[in-house]
């Protein structure tokens, strides 16, 4: 979401980030909610009901439309499965909407979404920018100029599968977020390689799954290391926009039968 924001512009989204400390899910349940609260009061009562249940529903929303995901995949595969109907009608009645529709189900999803997006309305502005430069290119290039190709967008026809256009859409908007953080993650693997070779340390960097980097730190070096880790991968670059990008670290001790994966958390 924080890649999201920095490539969308959008003000809003970003100032989750630079100002509520990535609280975006807040943020979004008071537009769903209640859109003449402060943000800053529902903060500290988001862990308390009604607060509580409306973060979860804003966490679920955030999520699915993010990347554009569609009204009715939302009610198929979410609220149906984790909503009852009694909940649906009374959240449809909250929130001022018709009791009558056959599907009420579709009926919240398509408010939700409706809300998403004109709380972030450059969200949907960027959305279609990515489409339309895939559909009039054949490929979509993200900021660092990674290519990937999409030839099939090239010759959308009345024929083609309205599958196959939602797919490769999909596709231009998430590979410009994949090598962003490509990108994020490669450049601070350099840096800390760089580093711990200029000044003689004994850790180092073993390997990378998806997003995730693997350290082998020294015992003796682990109190200047880990936060050094993070100052490397969490610098603040000009094209972030003021974002911070945010890693997470897990230390295991395999002296003392840790597994990688199964860490504690120290960030």
């Amino acid at each position: 979401m924080r890649i999201a924001a920095v490539l969308s512009g959008d003000e809003k989204l970003k100032y989750a980030f630079t100002d509520l400390g990535g609280d975006v899910h807040s943020l979004t349940a008071i537009a769903i909610f209640s859109p003449d609260m402060d943000v800053l009061e529902f903060m500290e009562l988001k862990e308390k009901q009604p607060y509580k249940g409306q973060r979860a529903i804003a966490k679920n929303t955030n999520f699915r439309f993010l990347f554009g995901g569609s009204a009715w995949s939302f009610a198929e595969e979410i609220l149906k499965k984790e909503w009852t109907k009694e909940f649906c009608l009374n959240f449809l009645d909250e929130a001022g909407l018709s009791l009558d529709s056959l599907d009420p189900f579709m009926t919240a999803a398509e408010f939700l979404r409706s809300a998403f997006f004109t709380s972030y309305p450059k969200l949907a502005i960027w959305h279609e920018k990515c489409h339309k430069i895939a559909k009039q290119n054949g490929m979509i290039r993200s900021i660092y100029g990674a290519r990937r190709l999409l030839p099939r967008l090239l010759y959308i026809g009345k024929d083609t599968e309205k599958k196959v256009v939602i797919e490769d859409q999909n596709i231009s908007k998430n590979t410009t977020v994949q090598n962003f953080e490509s990108v994020v993650i490669m450049r601070g693997m350099r840096e800390f390689h760089k580093f711990v070779k200029e000044n003689g340390y004994k850790s180092k960097i073993f390997g990378m799954i998806h997003d995730a980097v693997e350290f082998y730190i020294e015992k003796e070096e682990k109190e200047f290391i880990v936060p050094k880790i993070l100052e490397i991968f969490q610098r603040l670059f000009d094209e972030y926009d003021g974002v911070i990008m945010v890693f997470e670290l897990e230390i295991s001790d395999t002296s003392e039968g840790e597994v990688w994966g199964f860490g504690r958390k120290v960030a």
